[in-house]
């Protein structure tokens, strides 16, 4: 209950710099967005699957042009790989000032962006173990997987039993990689606090941080994760009672789009917070 309170009490104390959070994430799928309009724009023309906008946004639309009409997604794809280590960079900046905000009491955008400047160097090291311990968990734990059972669903069928226990086995390791993934997380949030704090040793304080909570920081992951599956389904029920037929559709399409994303904001600054503050 207390990494709930902490994390509650940092979204209601620190709204700037969850405004920042949330305007980061706006830039970049504005920009990726836009780019996927014009390519849906040009499949459009002469295209069946025009009038079906008519009535609202279907998913198999995509599919449907992927099909007939050879929607280019691979120059959306490259256009945001192009930028993802842009983004992750400016992502990481951000996240530095927020976690040096939070840890040392201190609020606004001003703060934000001085910390970030003083902070960051530092912080990109530990968001790089981050990265590399993420990257090596996967390794472990799907590599062994994917060379024992095969590379298609035929081949992981004979090797196993039933669907059954195929299907158990992919559940059993995601939940260890959403496990690792989070205690990572909580490393990672740690870790920085301790550096803008000028704690001795941050990394090994916050890795002993982690073991010491690793219950309670399971707990908390899982809790924010339902939370999060929660918000994204019922976004996506009212966004398919509304009609993008008229203008009024269209707006509450792209309200509920904007909810969604704050919703994850304020999911990823309350994890902060409850980590930062215990």
């Amino acid at each position: 209950m207390k990494l709930l309170k902490s994390g509650y009490e940092t979204l209601l104390a620190h709204k700037m710099e969850l405004l920042a959070m949330y305007i980061l994430h706006l830039i970049y799928g504005s920009v990726i967005g836009s780019k996927l309009k014009s390519v849906m724009s040009t499949a459009l023309e002469n295209s069946l699957a025009s009038e079906e906008l008519h009535t609202g946004l279907d998913s198999d639309i995509f599919t449907d042009l992927i099909r007939h009409e050879g929607l280019d997604l691979i120059s959306v794809m490259k256009l945001s790989m192009v930028l993802l280590p842009v983004f992750l960079l400016f992502k990481i900046f951000m996240n530095t000032g927020i976690i040096a905000n939070i840890s040392k009491a201190e609020y606004g955008v001003k703060n934000l962006f001085t910390n970030a400047k003083k902070y960051f160097v530092k912080n990109l090291g530990i968001s790089l173990m981050s990265l590399l311990g993420f990257v090596l968990m996967n390794i472990l734990i799907w590599v062994p997987f994917a060379k024992y059972s095969g590379n298609s669903l035929e081949e992981i069928m004979e090797t196993y039993s039933t669907e059954k226990v195929v299907i158990q086995l992919i559940i059993v390791l995601l939940v260890i990689s959403f496990f690792i993934t989070s205690l990572l997380a909580a490393w990672n949030v740690k870790a920085k606090s301790n550096i803008s704090l000028h704690i001795n040793q941050p990394l090994t304080s916050a890795l002993r941080f982690t073991f010491s909570n690793i219950l309670n920081l399971l707990f908390l992951s899982l809790a924010l994760l339902i939370a999060a599956v929660v918000f994204f389904l019922l976004f996506k029920w009212l966004m398919s009672l509304c009609t993008t037929s008229t203008t009024i559709g269209l707006l509450l399409h792209i309200f509920l789009a904007q909810c969604t994303i704050i919703s994850l904001c304020k999911l990823r600054l309350f994890f902060m917070g409850a980590v930062i503050k215990n």
